[in-house]
């Protein structure tokens, strides 16, 4: 699209231009007469800037400037130094371009440029489009003075208004650093007006040239920002995984996915979580599936990343109990990782017990501890499995009928197996809670926070993902270590104590509401175990809410909500004591039907930790 501009040295006895292109002689204060034009054409708009650059150049300009033109130098003289123009060749449509090496060596000696112009016609109006957005390209620091050229004194022109109006309209719009309007064709105005333009905007450059800079370092910054994010993300994501972790989810970049779905799978109803939001999701193929969608966007650390790991290895491959959740696939994409699990139920336990409003439920005595025997049996596997769930509580129980698979929402105005709210003074009137005939399923989820189980569990951020009330008061104590699974026991205590004496039982009874400080854990860890520790606190605190009675509950409470955890009972002796008490036939006190409860048989749970035994942690062992 141009040329070559050419740079000449200075020649000593050159020929000054003006005279060789037979212009009236100059006057004895170095001006010189304005040509007058009598037609307008192309050749005579270039011969004009031309004539106007040549003048500018003999007469002096001050060091570090220089002339440009926006066409081809014509005539058979040479260029002189200091000008620099597009080279000659075939014209083009879009105007005239100067070489970029050219250019840039050109501006390395100069920092002011001054353009005379005439804009007589489109070819130059582009030419000087696509200069004068080279210059500003090539270097923020030069200074663009842009003349435009008459061909006559300003009192022949009054007629020419709009034309000039026009033209300057033109300059302004190629956004050069300075305007001149018919600029003086005396050697010492012109040097005194281009000092004044320059003094003005030296600031105003010196400015440009720092934000150019700090420009160029952000955009250095940002690129080894990238660099580097990108390195750690392929570390992460790619070439880690794939060097320490086993079946870890291959990445794929083919797979398609948008908001409304991934690969096969098409979204139809978000279920809870914000961050990291729990999905339900129908197959092609018509099947019905909870979805976890973990965003890679941000997370860049590598405990994270392991976190996700385990709970893929351990719902995929390593646990396999009827009331743990079932991980059946993995989908690794560009954007985020998904885990695919079997579903188990639109709510969990905290919204099953919530359904009907701030008033909230509470589960009948019976249906209370078939909850607690089929979570605190995964709780038992997971145990032997050396794996500790680490986040207990309603939130991690998800609910499903029986005869519904899937479908958890209660079809009576309180539920199957639910007890109603009461006022307190007609709670001595509330008839026993009728035993749910079809119950609910209950499976544990939630394994994003879980741990491999060892002796002690060592305080760290990791150790410590529980809330209040759920939250052992060693975890929350200055303990520097604590035991795995007897905190894990009282977790376990208080979802039972929650689910059969209504939400917010220990709030209620420790704190005379239903909210905690979730901000001043250490303090409200206090006040729990200051109300544990009393005699009598579990019966206490099953009736604070509801009056609800339970010997058979407040017992186990009394085993699992033990402040002191060496005297804490492990998960799985309360499970092994209930599947021996399953073989005969009691009756559990507190106002329940007198028939025997139906726990699940020992091959649901798994013989291995019914019977009290376990198989050696190396056959047994998780992923680290």
């Amino acid at each position: 699209q141009g040329g070559c501009g050419i740079r000449y040295p200075a020649q000593p006895g050159q020929i000054p231009l003006l005279s060789a292109m037979n212009s009236e002689p100059l006057f004895d204060d170095g001006s010189v007469s304005r040509p007058r034009l009598q037609r307008s054409s192309s050749s005579i708009s270039q011969l004009l800037a031309q004539r106007f650059g040549a003048f500018a150049v003999e007469g002096g300009l001050a060091p570090g400037t220089c002339v440009m033109l926006l066409r081809p130098w014509a005539g058979s003289n040479e260029v002189p130094p200091g000008v620099l123009g597009p080279q000659h060749g075939d014209l083009v449509e879009c105007g005239h371009t100067l070489d970029e090496d050219d250019l840039k060596s050109f501006l390395s000696s100069y920092d002011t440029v001054l353009v005379p112009c005439t804009f007589e016609d489109e070819l130059e109006v582009r030419s000087g489009m696509n200069i004068f957005q080279q210059v500003r390209e090539a270097s923020h620091r030069v200074i663009l003075v842009a003349a435009l050229v008459l061909p006559q004194d300003l009192e022949d022109l009054l007629g020419l208004s709009d034309d000039i109006l026009r033209r300057h309209n033109i300059l302004v719009s190629t956004r050069p650093s300075v305007t001149l309007l018919d600029p003086p064709w005396q050697h010492t105005e012109l040097r005194r007006i281009l000092s004044i333009e320059c003094c003005a905007l030296n600031p105003a450059v010196r400015y440009a040239e720092a934000l150019e800079e700090h420009h160029v370092q952000a955009k250095a910054l940002e690129r080894s920002i990238a660099s580097q994010e990108s390195r750690l993300h392929d570390l992460l994501w790619v070439s880690g995984p794939q060097a320490v972790m086993r079946n870890f989810p291959e990445l794929n970049r083919d797979i398609l996915e948008n908001e409304s779905g991934v690969g096969s799978f098409v979204f139809v109803a978000k279920l809870h979580g914000s961050k990291n939001p729990i999905l339900e999701a129908h197959r092609r193929d018509g099947q019905v599936v909870v979805v976890k969608k973990i965003r890679k966007a941000g997370l860049m650390d590598p405990l994270q990343v392991e976190r996700i790991y385990r709970e893929f290895i351990w719902l995929r491959y390593e646990l396999r109990h009827p009331h743990i959740i079932k991980c059946v696939e993995a989908i690794h994409t560009r954007k985020s990782l998904y885990l695919v699990f079997e579903h188990m139920g639109r709510l969990t336990l905290a919204q099953f017990l919530d359904v009907e409003g701030p008033a909230g439920q509470f589960l009948a005595d019976q249906e209370a501890l078939r909850c607690f025997s089929q979570i605190a049996g995964a709780l038992a596997y997971c145990h032997g499995k050396n794996v500790c769930h680490n986040a207990v509580s309603l939130d991690t129980v998800f609910v499903s009928s029986a005869d519904l698979p899937g479908d958890a929402r209660p079809r009576a105005p309180f539920g199957c197996g639910l007890g109603r709210p009461t006022p307190s003074h007609l709670l001595s009137q509330v008839p026993p809670s009728p035993l749910a005939e079809s119950g609910q399923r209950y499976t544990l989820s939630g394994f994003d926070k879980a741990l491999k189980a060892t002796s002690n569990l060592k305080r760290s951020s990791e150790a410590r993902g529980r809330e209040l009330p759920f939250v052992a008061p060693e975890v929350g104590s200055d303990a520097k270590e604590f035991p795995a699974t007897s905190a894990e026991a009282w977790s376990l205590g208080v979802l039972l104590l929650e689910a059969s004496g209504g939400l917010g039982s220990v709030a209620h009874c420790v704190n005379g509401c239903l909210t905690w400080d979730q901000e001043r854990v250490p303090h409200e860890i206090v006040k729990i175990c200051r109300f544990f520790a009393a005699p009598g606190a579990h019966q206490r605190a099953l009736r604070s809410r509801f009056g609800v009675e339970s010997e058979a509950i407040v017992d186990i409470l009394g085993r699992l909500m033990v402040v002191d955890s060496s005297r804490r009972a492990e998960v799985s002796d309360v499970v092994t004591e209930l599947s021996m008490s399953s073989e005969r036939s009691f009756r559990l006190e507190g106002g329940l039907p007198s028939r025997p409860i139906t726990l699940p048989t020992s091959e649901r749970w798994g013989e291995t930790f019914l019977r009290g035994k376990r198989r050696p942690a190396a056959d047994v062992a998780a992923p680290s």
